[in-house]
């Protein structure tokens, strides 16, 4: 897959029957599946690190791993990549009658880009929208994730 200018990927009608009607477990398996694809998608776009099927699926599996019992609070950092003090931040769900976005994004100086993603959810944690955009600029971190809520 190759990245565009202005790329845009918007997949919440799909998803959010999956969220809505389906156990809380798969709909956890569901959006780790599609976060790993993703994020190969940008190793390979901005870092040219190229990785099989196989690898990508194993990622997401272990990063389910990981996830499910940090939800939990039963998770054990030891089993982590992480170092100390990372991770700390929990996502919670917004008030009701209120929708929560949650914005990242990645500079890439050196190669004059910058990409977002963002992921709109209800007071439940339902999906509302998502979507994933690279561009070419040069932003500071603050102002991609402004445009990633425009």
């Amino acid at each position: 897959m190759e990245a565009q200018q202005g790329a845009e990927i918007v997949f919440a009608p799909e998803l959010q029957s999956i969220f809505e009607h389906e156990s809380k477990h798969i709909a956890e398996e569901v959006r780790l599946i599609c976060w790993a694809p993703w994020r190969n998608m940008n190793e390979v776009v901005w870092n040219q690190k190229h990785s099989t099927t196989a690898k990508v699926v194993v990622f997401a599996k272990s990063s389910l791993n990981q996830w499910v019992p940090a939800q939990e609070n039963h998770f054990d950092p030891s089993q982590s990549n992480h170092l100390a003090g990372e991770g700390r931040e929990r996502w919670t769900k917004p008030e009701e009658g209120t929708i929560k976005i949650n914005v990242d994004t990645t500079i890439f100086e050196g190669k004059g880009r910058y990409g977002f993603s963002m992921v709109a959810q209800n007071h439940e944690g339902h999906l509302i929208e998502a979507m994933v955009k690279c561009r070419e600029g040069h932003l500071r971190p603050a102002e991609a994730e402004a445009i990633g809520l425009k």
